[in-house]
């Protein structure tokens, strides 16, 4: 997946599902199976989009329900980007 560009306004969703797929994955103790961890576009270019969403005001989203028809607050969406973005940093 692309970074997205925050100067384009992506949504929610698509800065969301690109957070979560930096995510990385737990390591696993079968010595078997080799781990994947995987960085798409290499550490500076991910930290960089990383503290870019964290200093972001995201001023072009608007009011949404989720998947589970709730609503979600311009100021709900920002925070759990934040918090995505944080994790992120941390691992």
């Amino acid at each position: 997946m692309d970074i997205p560009s925050l100067r384009k306004k992506p949504s929610y969703n698509t800065v969301l599902k690109y957070l979560e797929s930096l995510q990385l994955k737990p390591s696993l103790w079968d010595a078997t199976v080799v781990p994947e961890v995987t960085q798409p576009e290499g550490n500076a270019t991910a930290i960089t989009f990383l503290i870019s969403v964290i200093m972001n005001e995201f001023e072009w989203f608007q009011e949404m329900k989720d998947d589970a028809g709730a609503v979600l607050s311009v100021e709900d969406q920002k925070e759990r980007l934040i918090l995505e973005a944080s994790s992120r940093m941390s691992e």
